[in-house]
């Protein structure tokens, strides 16, 4: 969480992780452009979030995902390697019903986004997981 990382800006530091580039890019494009949050790094597989995760110490890690699987497994590796920091886990997915999510708070994620949202319901999501907000953001369709 924020508070526990003293950071003297003040800012989020957010790592994001997407397997495609053109995804990284509109996610750190949008996360900058909003003010109050840093990106602290981009990654395109598991093992680069959790070497990244572990250097850069951020307190949310953005999973964009088309579907869990990648998020839940790397999950558990990245809270390791956090080792009691306080980061939280936010993946930006398709789930459509709320037990489709279950599976992921026992990974230890703390936020789940449909990649519907619009652009100012996934920057409150990233805001809510720095400050230890769990939540489940469904599609609206």
């Amino acid at each position: 969480m924020l508070g526990e990382r003293e950071r003297d800006d003040g800012l989020i530091a957010t790592l994001v992780a997407a397997r495609r580039e053109p995804a990284r890019a509109r996610l750190t494009g949008l996360l900058e452009a909003a003010g109050g949050i840093e990106v602290v790094g981009e990654a395109a597989t598991g093992v680069q979030v959790v070497v990244l995760a572990h250097r850069t110490r951020p307190d949310v890690v953005l999973i964009d995902s088309t579907d869990d699987r990648g998020a839940l497994e790397v999950t558990p590796q990245l809270l390791r390697a956090l080792n009691g920091v306080g980061a939280e886990v936010l993946v930006l997915g398709r789930f459509e019903r709320g037990h489709d999510v279950l599976p992921v708070w026992r990974h230890g994620i703390s936020g789940v986004v449909d990649m519907d949202v619009s652009p100012a319901e996934l920057l409150w999501a990233v805001r809510m997981s720095a400050c230890g907000t769990a939540f489940f953001m469904p599609s609206r369709s």
